[in-house]
Order: C-alpha cells, then sequence, then structure tokens
C-alpha cells in the first residue's frame, strides 16, 4: 500500500548540479575510496552532487563541489565500514577507526600510514578551513566527533543484535546518520555566516536537530527495505515495533505519523523564529526546510535505496489526523523543543 508522506516545502535545485555531478564522480575515481568498479558505481547512482544541490539551489559553485566531495565522503564511508559490510561491525574495530579520523581532524595532518578515507577527510578539511570561519568550523568538527561517536554505539548494538528504545534512539539518531554534520555546513556552503548569537538561541539550536533527526526519520522510512537483509535494527520502525509490540505495517503509520508531528513543530518554531532574526539566519532556516525536502526528492529517485514502496509520493496536503502511542514531547530526548523556545522582544542585527 502505497502511504504519502507529508511535506509542503517547495523542490529546488542548482542550475549546475549536473556538471558538478560529472567532477565529483571523477574526482572520486583519483581519491582511493572507490578502488572496485562497482563501488564508483554506487556512489554515481546515489548522485551527491544532486542531493547537494537540491538542498543549496543558490550556491555559489565552487562551495557547491567542496560539499559535495563531502557528502560524497559520508556515502562511501558508510556503505564500506558500515552500511554494506556483509557481517556486523566489530565495534573495537569502528572505535579505532573513527578515532583516527578525529585525530586527523583535530590536527589537520595525516599520519604517515593514512587510510583513503583519511586522506580525502584531510583533502576535505583543508578546503573547509579556506571557507569557513573559525566558528563554522568548530561547529562542523563538534558534529563530526558527534557522529563517529555515534557509529561505534551503532556498531555494538548491531553486533549485539539489540534494538534501541524509542527515547534513546530518538536521541541517537540526531548524529547517527550524518545528517548534522551537512547541516552545520549549510552556511559555509551558502557563502554566508549565520551570527554566533543566534546559534546560541535555544531555539535555532532546536530548529537544527529538528531538522537533523527529521531527514534522518525519513531516511529510516525510506531506507528499511534495504535493510532487511541485515542484521541492522536501528530503524525507526523496528524501534517503535519493538517498543509498543506490534506489526511492521502498524510501526509504519505509527512512525509516519511521529514523523509528521515533528515536522510540523519544525514549521511552526521556524516561522515564529525567522519573524525575529536577521536575513543569514533565515537563509539558515531555509537551507535546513530544503535539507528535508531534498532529502525526500533523492531518495524517491536515487538508486541507492532501489525503492519500490513502501512511501511513493510526496502531499502537500497535511493529514486529517494525528495520532499517536507517545507524542514525541513526551520524550525525554526530544521534549525540549515543544517549550516555548522562539526569541520574544529580540530582532537579529544581522540584516
Amino acid at each position: 500500500m502505497t502511504r504519502p508522506i507529508y511535506c509542503p516545502i517547495p523542490p529546488a535545485t542548482h542550475p549546475e548540479a549536473a556538471q558538478v555531478e560529472t567532477e565529483i564522480i571523477k574526482w572520486a575515481s583519483r581519491s582511493g575510496m572507490c578502488p572496485r568498479p562497482e563501488h564508483l558505481d554506487k556512489l554515481a547512482g546515489t548522485l551527491p552532487a544532486g542531493l547537494t544541490g537540491q538542498i543549496l539551489p543558490g550556491a555559489p559553485t565552487d562551495r557547491l563541489v567542496t560539499i559535495a566531495r563531502f557528502f560524497a565522503w559520508l556515502f562511501v564511508f558508510d556503505d564500506r565500514h558500515y552500511d554494506e559490510v556483509v557481517t556486523p561491525p566489530n565495534p573495537a574495530r569502528m572505535a579505532a577507526t573513527c578515532a583516527r579520523l578525529v585525530r586527523v581532524l583535530e590536527t589537520r595532518a595525516l599520519p604517515p600510514d593514512a587510510t583513503a578515507f583519511e586522506s580525502v577527510l584531510h583533502e576535505i578539511t583543508h578546503q573547509l578551513t579556506a571557507l569557513a570561519g573559525p566558528a563554522q568550523f568548530r561547529r562542523w568538527l563538534t558534529a563530526m566527533r558527534a557522529y563517529l561517536f555515534s557509529l561505534v554505539w551503532k556498531a555494538s548494538n548491531r553486533c549485539s543484535h539489540v534494538t534501541p528504545g524509542l527515547d534513546e534512539y530518538a536521541l541517537m539518531r540526531i548524529h547517527g546518520g550524518a545528517v548534522m554534520t551537512t547541516v552545520t555546513l549549510l552556511d559555509v556552503g551558502g557563502g554566508y555566516e549565520v551570527p554566533e548569537e543566534d546559534f546560541l538561541l535555544p531555539a535555532l539550536q532546536a530548529l537544527t536537530e529538528m531538522c537533523s533527526l527529521l531527514v534522518g526519520w525519513d531516511n529510516d522510512l525510506l531506507s528499511r527495505a534495504k535493510e532487511q537483509h541485515t542484521s541492522d535494527r536501528q530503524n525507526l520502525v523496528d524501534v517503535l515495533a519493538a517498543e509498543y509490540r506490534i506489526g511492521m505495517d502498524e510501526a509504519l503509520d505509527e512512525a509516519i505519523a511521529l514523523r509528521n508531528l515533528l515536522l510540523a513543530r519544525f514549521m511552526e518554531l521556524r516561522d515564529r523564529t525567522a519573524s525575529l532574526t536577521g536575513s543569514s539566519t533565515r537563509r539558515y532556516l531555509t537551507s535546513m526546510s530544503q535539507w528535508i525536502r531534498a532529502n525526500l526528492d533523492w531518495s524517491l529517485s536515487t538508486c541507492r535505496y532501489q525503492l519500490a514502496g513502501p512511501l511513493a509520493e510526496i502531499t502537500e496536503q497535511p493529514p486529517l489526523a494525528e495520532g499517536t502511542r507517545t507524542h514525541p514531547s513526551r520524550l525525554f530526548s526530544i521534549g525540549n523543543w515543544w517549550q516555548p523556545l522562539a526569541p520574544t522582544g529580540r530582532r537579529s542585527t544581522d540584516c
């Protein structure tokens, strides 16, 4: 049965995305990350520049190239170290791999025995330092640490055949899909900088996390069929089925309803925050919205998920009713997003 998913955010695309896609695949073929033809074919079918161009339709092309290279690194790293591995990844080995990557990020230097993934990340890091301000780079580095840490948690769960609880999963999914590492680069890719005082606003912090979780949960809905051949049960549908002891069809309906409640809260808080902040922050809010829509459009067209259902269309019509067993505002991990977070009596001087 086809289940439409609600998203009133209009689609967009970058006019140079196709040309950048060609450049990214040529670059990846030289990078050493894709030693076998099927690795490069998988990346080409994933369309990293197409996705990046839908997220940042107005980005300067040179910045789009750098961000798309990072997306390509994330896709190939995930495939080679976690997603496409035959046996569950070893948590200790994953921890060592991630620790080395963090050290490359922190020192901006390479070990003598650097792997292809370390070398490429080192290259991308130096490109980002040329484009990002110190505060922007710190935010990205923090997000990268959290993402790499979350991979160890995921590997441990997968190795032990553990399905996490809903509250725990909501918290870890904010960082577990690497989305936060890309959200922190939205203003870098766009060629502007959100004022640091705005990033300290509880509302903007919540919206940034919401965007990451929404994209992660949408990926869960769209990738679950692909993941069923593995022992990985860290997917919102599986988590809800285990949490409430319900069947998969019912869990899928529950996941969509939960996700729709989160999107509605994101849009409400986004609009209130946009009315009280300056132009740079409003551009950032628009880019986060585009990430959510771009992920849906890309997921329904890329060969990465080889999608045949259960979701086959996007609707701009809000659902007639929303009912979940546990409203997301009742979860400890994300419940604060439903608190009165929008700034009051304040407008950013950034114009």
